[in-house]
């Protein structure tokens, strides 16, 4: 979250907020560290949170805290963090892990009764620990923990004194109940024994009560407040001499962020910067917050903590908010600046018209009153020493800041004014919804209708008129002959936002398409994001010296009017608060910048460009597992994936990093990514070595890291893999010859034996479908003819008996028979059956017109047992006329297709009949089909293969049988 804070002031630097929104795990943050890899941690109530500029991880009791409340963090040399908490114990954090007493026996052996407030580390790297209950605790640099025990003496803090020694100032009790005496102490260590000794220089703590302190390179700093008094002095003791400074009205909190002579006094009402040397404060900041610490980090940053809102990270003293309002968002929306006599000039949103006198120092606002407050004031323009401004349908002339006027000179409300310029002869000119036109200064008649479209902006020069339009650039000369660019030059037909003329060149500040440098006849330059631009729209243009300033959506650019190049931009990383720029006035190094969040100061000088981009060392994941962070030497196996997880710390850049990186081993151009993580999937054996450097919002990169790793060789790769590979496959070879010779051998004898099977299936299958109840049906009918004296049916009917009885004899001694011999044994076949049950149903054949009918082939009699099926447990058990069996004949790539369905009463039903004995029509020809297709299966390359399935309607009933019969592609000539 961007803010300005507001402290009852006219200005005020502005900062980046953080709080438990963005991710912070708490926003009563106590404490701060900055760890070796430039991450920040911070320590709070609910919890520790570590920074990278982006996001933020957050640390609890589910992640090993003893507790969640958090008062004090240190970083050691090895790079441990270490936590002290609200609870008697502590922990640390390293290489991605939280250690308590739990998993590492050293802090398990500290067996704590009280709270440790404070550390330091000497030169050595041993670690000291002070708390309340038992005074000290060294952890040398090889892990030995030595304890020293004084229960009268309760540590206030620890540090480095000016010998490069262990100083401790501590409260000492001679009697339980007594006031505690005020002592600095020195801390010796001797191989594995503690010893201290009091400073020798007196020092006179004579009725201190010390709340906060510090120890630093020599410097004592501590908060005296006095027993019997609510005032509160900061005393500091420099080269062995104690100087009280005045009275601090607000309670303190801390003092930190020492550097040269300046540190910082956080009290419950902002952060005051002291000047200890000369004994001078140097300015107060946030004072509507409880600042509970402040530092500075690798960057220049400072940073505070607040007791109940979060983290304010503050951006470079080089930019205020010179206007901000409170309780009112909308005034803070400036929308037009100009300068006249040091004297400022804005309007706002509610068409207030502002001023103050910058060059004083102290910015007192003066309001101008305007006859017309419910319009926003748009633009400012001066011609000669006179200045005057625009609504969207009023114009006015302000008179001096110290009359508070400015005159509504006229006013039009069918139209929208956009932008105003003045010729030499004292018109004024409009652009408009409308069009362009004109009025005399002098008294405001309408002079001249000068063009008669939509326009947004205009610049006048001696030779006429640069317009401005939605499709692109019009120039008029003052006979109103209009050139239109965009037809000329594609890249002059983009919408227009402004125009502004300086040196005969006319800029051309499009909607989306850049900033277009043209001296009337070609393009000298496009300037957009390609060539550093913030932003393709163009909000406002203005030119001071040497420099072109050019407002755009996403901040603002300064652009050199010699090489046309960007030279600088800023924008909210910056701290100026509101993206959009509304409108910008440069005086020397001072930049005025109109946003919709207020008024802002740029001063260059004082503009901390001063950044690090710092590169953490990647985390490796093995097929989505973790790698330890120890290990050095990766080897990864076939077909297992690797993936680095990276950051680079640069809190200036606000996550506005590009990371560049390449795969040695595979590819050697750099590729670029604004993502945080790079997956390889399946990569071939060699060795790899990984390449990552950042590069920051300002070009500052990082050190390069590289990760070295290797693939290991697949299986098939491998040497004894190969040669045992080759052995196999000389093996197989001889054993597939082997058994190729002794399979075909088998292949003939089977083919004996299956023709002779065959023959024998052959004949079984004639009797079967020729069985003597078929037989005696059908004599039954031609005697029921008889008996009738229906001689022409029982004629008609031994006819064709007679002719299945033929034909079925003559197709039994076949291999094969062609489709149409098939089809003509199915009709006569069928024929009778329809005798037999007086037409009870009838039957089609549908032959698709790819297939030759008297040269494709099939196995005779193979269909004629599916069909009887279809008559005699389909049709049969019908209860009303209409049955039907279809027979289909089709082809695809491979097969030939048969399908023979019927609507029948389904296998279900029929089988429920034969249970019931209604059925005594028990064929064997499906039987005796199976097994004359597994035999030609088994002595043929090719396959027949069936399925039998019921059919359903449309409210999914049962409603008939269907038989799909696969069968090869065999033809007449392959036959003979």
């Amino acid at each position: 979250m961007l803010f300005c804070y507001l402290s009852g002031k006219s200005q005020e630097f502005t900062y980046r907020h953080y709080d438990i929104k963005d991710g912070l795990v708490g926003n009563h943050v106590y404490h701060a560290v900055e760890d070796k890899d430039k991450f920040l941690w911070f320590a709070t109530e609910t919890g520790v949170s570590r920074f990278d500029g982006t996001s933020f991880k957050n640390f609890t009791t589910k992640d090993g805290l003893p507790n969640n409340d958090i008062l004090k963090l240190f970083v050691d040399s090895k790079g441990r963090v270490w936590m002290m908490p609200f609870t008697n114990a502590i922990c640390y954090y390293y290489k991605g892990k939280v250690y308590n007493s739990s998993n590492d026996s050293t802090i398990k052996s500290f067996n704590l009764n009280g709270l440790v407030n404070n550390m330091a580390e000497d030169k050595e790297g041993n670690l000291y620990f002070v708390y309340d209950a038992g005074f000290l605790f060294v952890l040398k640099k090889n892990g030995k923990l030595l304890r020293y025990n004084n229960g009268n003496i309760v540590p206030i803090c620890i540090g480095i004194g000016g010998n490069k020694k262990i100083q401790v100032l501590a409260n000492e009790f001679i009697a339980m109940g007594t006031n505690g005496i005020t002592k600095l102490y020195e801390i010796s260590l001797s191989e594995n024994i503690i010893s201290i000794k009091q400073i020798k220089k007196e020092i006179d703590f004579n009725g201190a009560k010390i709340n906060e302190s510090k120890i630093d390179s020599g410097l004592l700093v501590y908060i005296d407040r006095h027993e019997n008094s609510s005032n509160e002095f900061i005393c500091f003791q420099i080269n062995d001499s104690i100087q009280q400074i005045k009275k601090v009205n607000d309670r303190q909190n801390s003092i930190s962020n020492f550097r040269d002579s300046f540190c910082d006094i956080n009290t419950i009402h902002g952060s005051v910067k002291l000047n200890y040397k000369n004994n001078s404060f140097a300015g107060k900041t946030l004072e509507n917050e409880s600042i509970t610490y402040s530092f500075i980090d690798f960057e220049n940053n400072t940073w505070f903590l607040t007791g109940y809102n979060g983290i304010y990270r503050r951006y470079s003293e080089g930019v205020v908010n010179a206007i901000a309002f409170e309780g009112n968002a909308k005034k803070s929306d400036i929308y037009s600046l100009i300068s006249r006599d040091s004297i400022l000039y804005f309007g706002n949103h509610l068409a207030e018209l502002n001023s103050f006198n910058y060059k004083i120092g102290i910015f007192k606002i003066k309001k101008i009153i305007l006859s017309n407050d419910d319009e926003v004031l748009l633009q400012f323009k001066k011609r000669f020493n006179d200045l005057y401004c625009v609504q969207e349908h009023n114009f006015y002339k302000v008179y001096s800041e110290e009359s508070k006027k400015a005159n509504r000179l006229f006013g039009i409300s069918t139209v929208s004014f956009k932008d105003f310029d003045f010729d030499k002869k004292g018109n004024v000119f409009y652009a408009t919804n409308a069009g362009v036109f004109s009025y005399w200064l002098k008294d405001y008649t309408r002079v001249n209708f000068f063009y008669p479209h939509r326009s947004t902006s205009i610049a006048l020069i001696d030779s006429g008129i640069y317009i401005g339009t939605l499709s692109g650039l019009k120039f008029a000369n003052w006979n109103k002959e209009v050139v239109d660019f965009g037809k000329k030059i594609p890249m002059l037909g983009a919408a227009v936002n402004k125009l502004f003329y300086n040196k005969n060149l006319i800029w051309v500040g499009t909607s989306n398409s850049g900033l277009l440098c043209f001296d009337g006849n070609k393009i000298i330059k496009v300037i957009d994001t390609k060539s550093g631009l913030n932003d393709n729209a163009i909000t406002c243009i203005y030119a001071s010296g040497n420099f072109l300033w050019a407002g755009t959506n996403s901040g603002l650019a300064k652009i050199d009017l010699t090489t046309k190049n960007v030279l600088k931009t800023y924008s909210e990383s910056d701290g100026i608060l509101g993206n959009k720029i509304n409108d910008v006035y440069s005086d020397g190094n001072k930049i005025f910048v109109a946003t919709e969040s207020g008024l802002f100061i740029l001063d260059e000088k004082k503009i901390d460009d001063f950044s690090i981009c710092s590169m953490v060392k990647p985390e490796v994941f093995i097929s989505d597992l973790p790698l330890s962070q120890d290990q050095e030497n990766i080897y990864l196996k076939p077909n297992e994936s690797i993936e680095f997880k990276y950051t680079a710390v640069s809190f200036k850049s606000e996550g506005k990093i590009v990371y560049k990186y390449r795969l040695l081993g595979l590819d050697t151009t750099w590729q670029s990514t604004s993502s945080n993580y790079i997956k390889y999937q399946v990569l071939p054996h060699r060795e790899f070595e990984f390449q990552i450097y950042a590069v920051n919002r300002f070009g500052v990169k990082s050190k390069m890291i590289t990760i070295p790793f290797e693939v290991s060789k697949k299986l098939y790769e491998k040497t004894w893999f190969i040669l045992s590979s080759i052995f196999l496959l000389f093996v197989l070879i001889w054993g597939f010859i082997r058994n190729r010779i002794a399979s075909n051998k088998r292949k003939l004898e089977l083919k004996f034996e299956n023709d002779e099977r065959n023959s024998n299936l052959e004949q079984a299958a004639l009797k079967a479908q020729m069985n003597p109840h078929f037989i005696f049906n059908c004599l039954n009918s031609i005697q029921y003819f008889v008996i009738e004296k229906d001689v022409f049916n029982a004629n008609k009917f031994i006819a064709i008996f007679s002719s299945l009885i033929r034909q079925t004899l003559e197709n039994s001694g076949k291999k094969y028979i062609t489709i149409a011999e098939e089809v003509h044994y199915l009709k006569t076949y069928i024929e009778v059956e329809q005798n037999r049950f007086e037409d009870k149903f009838i039957c089609e054949f549908n032959i698709a017109t790819d297939i030759d009918e008297n040269n494709q082939c099939i196995p005779p009699m193979l269909l004629q047992p599916f069909v009887e099926n279809s008559i005699n447990h389909g049709l049969m058990h019908r209860t009303e006329t209409g049955g039907l069996i279809t027979i289909e004949f089709a082809v695809n790539k491979s097969n030939l297709i048969c399908i023979i369905t019927d609507n029948g009463v389904g296998r279900t039903i029929a089988g429920q009949y034969n249970l019931q004995g209604f059925n005594r029509h028990q064929s064997k020809g499906i039987s005796l089909t199976e097994k004359r297709i597994n035999l030609i299966n088994n002595s043929t390359d090719q396959s027949v293969n069936y399925k039998i399935e019921d059919v359903f309607n449309i409210n999914n009933e049962i409603a008939g049988t269907r038989v799909t019969i696969l069968l090869p592609k065999i033809f007449r000539d392959i036959v003979d």
